[in-house]
């Protein structure tokens, strides 16, 4: 793979603009079908700028992406390159939001100050008229984010990212579906297809979110708590493109959890906050803890400590400290206790809302760490796949996983 190093790259000026349409490109086999769906959505090219943030060090993705959006008669186009390793598409869920988080921190700073703005992605394929459409749902006031949707293209159920979210106790989301009205407000809503503004852009917090959520719903739920409107338009459901097939909004299902345990993340690194809704029992603090995952080194990746492992729980609040651990067994005791020296968590300050300098564009080493080495992935019993709960090795079977454990690892597991 020829390696692109990081950059920015103002391709076409055209002078002022209407509006402007940010999208991040992390796969080369979408470059063609996204534009070709979104120029036929009703945004007006002729008087928008388009920023095409390649978030990748892929030469040929870069590439594409250059010649497709100057192919298109937009009046202005920017590019910008990471230069960063593609992110995981599958490998790891956190890691992968971590550098989406940094990615949408980036395109901020390469935003106009002010000015109407569209912010889509590359797997977005848009309905004929689509923005057209959005666009005059957010014109006619009464929001702050106008949504299309689409549904979820991981695992089985397909609810679309829309979402309404009951704090509880215990806290519980759930997909929002089609019914008779064509705009209604929601409490979460996706970066897939989103009209708003840069200032209101700019007022979504990146830099902290909840992992039980995901990043995007986290963020715009903020917003709605700090009083900003989100709506959906349910007449503008939008494809979801894989690089098999695209999932039409038809397959949309319901879907619902309980999501209590508040993960939150910073580009300085991840820590667990428990939010204490009851009184608990405490726990002796010189007692064992006995591990419900695996312990993984964040930097190597390494198995620490193997599941179901008893250790001192004055080590696994440190271990939880570190951002390796989460429970709520251990998690209560972080709030009150001391951080040991070299642990402590770099100060989250505010993140200025002007545009980066021009000579910090290139690098935005936000989280310059983050999947440099590949992470193990806890994966739960219900598989698939299976993994090895030793040496890590996946399995389509449970039972092909019991063998491999009993034949290689017998006397380890043993003792």
């Amino acid at each position: 793979m020829r390696t692109a190093t990081a950059r920015s790259e103002s391709l076409r000026e055209g002078g002022a603009v209407a509006l402007t349409v940010a999208v991040p490109f992390t796969r080369a086999w979408a470059v063609t079908p996204f534009f070709d769906a979104l120029e036929a959505s009703g945004v007006p090219v002729g008087t928008a700028a388009l920023l095409c943030y390649v978030d990748s060090d892929d030469a040929a993705l870069a590439d594409a992406v250059r010649v497709r959006a100057l192919a298109g008669a937009w009046r202005s186009v920017w590019l910008h390159v990471s230069g960063w390793h593609p992110p995981g598409e599958y490998k790891n869920a956190t890691g992968r939001r971590k550098r989406h988080c940094a990615m949408r921190l980036g395109m901020r700073g390469l935003l106009p100050k002010t000015g109407a703005l569209l912010m889509t992605e590359d797997d977005a394929i848009w309905p004929v008229g689509g923005y057209a459409l959005l666009d005059a749902t957010y014109s006619a006031g009464g929001c702050d984010f106008a949504s299309g949707w689409q549904v979820n293209r991981w695992g089985n159920v397909r609810p679309p990212g829309v979402w309404l979210i009951e704090e509880g106790p215990p806290r519980r989301m759930a997909a929002m579906l089609p019914g008779s009205a064509d705009v209604e407000y929601a409490d979460a809503v996706g970066l897939y297809a989103m009209r708003t503004t840069c200032e209101a852009y700019r007022s979504l917090d990146f830099r902290m979110w909840d992992n039980t959520l995901g990043q995007d719903v986290s963020v715009t739920y903020e917003a709605t708590r700090r009083g900003m409107k989100s709506a959906v338009d349910w007449r503008v459901g939008l494809g979801h493109l894989t690089e098999r097939t695209t999932i039409p909004p038809r397959a949309a299902a319901p879907f619902e959890r309980e999501a209590d345990m508040r993960t939150i993340m910073t580009p300085s690194g991840p820590f667990w906050v428990f939010d204490e809704k009851k009184e608990r029992e405490d726990v002796d603090r010189n007692g064992r803890y006995r591990t419900k995952q695996r312990i993984v080194d964040p930097v190597t990746g390494a198995i620490v400590v193997g599941k179901g492992v008893d250790i001192k729980l004055e080590e696994a609040v440190e271990y939880a400290r570190r951002g390796m651990l989460s429970d709520p067994v251990v998690n209560v005791h972080i709030r009150s206790a001391s951080v040991p020296a070299g642990l402590e968590t770099k100060p989250v300050t505010d993140v200025e809302t002007q545009p980066l300098p021009a000579h910090e564009r290139p690098a935005l080493a936000l989280l310059d760490d983050v999947e440099t080495q590949d992470v193990a992935v806890e994966t739960p019993e219900d598989g698939p796949p299976y993994v090895c709960r030793t040496c890590g090795k996946p399995y389509k079977t449970r039972k092909g996983r019991d063998a491999h454990e009993a034949a290689k690892h017998g006397s380890e597991r043993g003792r």
